[in-house]
């Protein structure tokens, strides 16, 4: 697929972490640029880029749909996981008992709850 990784955005204003909170966010977020230089911004983990038509249209689609209630994630989800880890990263042995899923703000504390996995039910990555 052919995509325009190019474009600059203009992302000032618009929730953007990475360019809103400069200087902002003592302790977290760096100082802005001196006067005469652009904001580069490389500290954050962040989309510099359109992101792809198919993602946006999905997203768009989702969102015209009445219901925002909790789910369960179908087959498909976690299919979608074990076989992008499988071919990306050459992970065998997933299944979907490894993979957490939570509805609702509980997965920003899951970090600080990992615990120790024996060494029978590590994966192997090949």
């Amino acid at each position: 697929m052919k995509y325009d990784f190019t474009s600059i955005l203009d992302r000032r204003n618009k929730d953007a972490l990475a360019v809103d909170v400069l200087g902002k966010m003592p302790d977290m977020a760096p100082n802005p640029p001196k006067e005469g230089f652009d904001i580069i911004p490389m500290w954050v983990a962040d989309m510099n880029f359109p992101v792809l038509p198919t993602i946006q249209e999905a997203m768009i689609a989702r969102v015209r749909e009445p219901h925002f209630g909790y789910f369960q994630p179908r087959d498909e989800y976690y299919d979608s996981i074990i076989r992008w880890h499988e071919t990306r990263n050459g992970v065998t042995g997933l299944t979907r008992e490894h993979i957490a899923y939570e509805n609702g703000v509980l997965t920003l504390t899951m970090p600080k709850q990992t615990t120790a996995v024996p060494a029978a039910r590590r994966l192997e990555i090949q």
